[in-house]
């Protein structure tokens, strides 16, 4: 299963490695948890693909709120969360 590829959109191949290596970076990334899906499904791993279908859409919705929140973000980059850094010299310690 390591070196196996799995299809991905306009006929591009990828190893499932390459998404869980996205999914380090970044564990929220759609794109990685829809193609993992996809892999997993393909491959007949209902199990795993089901586990990564509940992340796509769970932070599918989240993805919804950035058209709120999107221009108070961009306006305002201190409070945004990916370029906080410590937050604790902002918000106090925990």
């Amino acid at each position: 299963m390591r070196d196996a590829f799995c299809s991905c959109r306009r006929n591009t191949w990828k190893r499932p490695g390459e998404f869980q290596y996205v999914l380090t970076i970044d564990p929220e990334d759609l794109q990685a948890h829809y193609n993992l899906m996809l892999c997993y499904n393909g491959w007949g791993k209902k199990d795993r693909a089901e586990e990564h279908e509940k992340r796509y859409l769970r932070f599918k919705a989240d993805e919804s709120a950035q058209a709120i929140t999107g221009p108070y973000r961009i306006n305002h980059p201190e409070y945004n969360n990916e370029s906080a850094g410590d937050t604790r010299t902002r918000f106090g310690s925990f």
